[in-house]
């Protein structure tokens, strides 16, 4: 049993087509399962096979990376999804949102789940020897302000040291937790919840 993804990758700023790399990786085994690249028109397809949970990686150099989780369960085996996804290029000030980092429930403890996402974040500052960024921590607003803080702390703590045993120089890197005062959701529903507790990449530097 299969399903596929398609969608048209372009640039965020002027929509222009990009010829961009395409990963889907089972985040179970840390297999990569499809790796192909967009078409001059930005266009791609791909079939996965249902049944198991995959990281989404679409990257090109000069850009940040996008990414996003996928659940492929008897729940949602049948339907096909249409993603399309504008890629932003390298500049301070420029934020992203890693869908793929995963923590042990109220911990800082990285899951093996996330060594996808984390392995393309160590390519993209291989490949940009250059690029500083700040590794930021987010939580949602339950518990107390100092908790969340401190949590969110060791939980960007926890990435920048990933980072830094594979070979990325600290002086690159900055890791800064801002608990529950930033969020993207309101705090009343599980989904803006889960939206709010999140690790984020900042450009600080090119």
């Amino acid at each position: 049993p299969s399903t596929y993804v398609k969608g048209n990758v372009t640039d965020h700023e002027n929509s222009r087509p990009l010829e961009a790399v395409i990963t889907f990786t089972n985040i179970e085994t840390d297999r990569v399962i499809s790796n192909t690249k967009t078409n001059e028109l930005g266009e791609y397809f791909i079939t996965l096979p249902t049944g198991s949970s995959y990281a989404l990686n679409i990257s090109k150099p000069g850009y940040l990376f996008f990414s996003k989780y996928f659940s492929l369960d008897s729940l949602n085996a049948n339907r096909p999804f249409q993603l399309d996804v504008h890629l932003k290029a390298i500049e301070v000030g420029e934020s992203l949102v890693l869908n793929n980092i995963f923590y042990s429930k109220g911990a800082y403890e990285l899951l093996p789940a996330s060594k996808a996402e984390l392995d393309d974040l160590v390519e993209l500052l291989q490949l940009n020897p250059t690029l500083a960024l700040e590794i930021s921590g987010h939580t949602d607003n339950t518990g107390t302000d100092a908790i969340n803080k401190e949590l969110s702390q060791k939980r960007a703590n926890s990435v920048m040291q990933y980072l830094i045993d594979n070979g990325i120089d600290t002086k690159r890197l900055k890791a800064k937790g801002y608990g529950s005062s930033k969020p993207v959701a309101g705090n009343d529903t599980e989904e803006g919840r889960t939206l709010n507790r999140r690790t984020e990449i900042l450009v600080i530097g090119k």
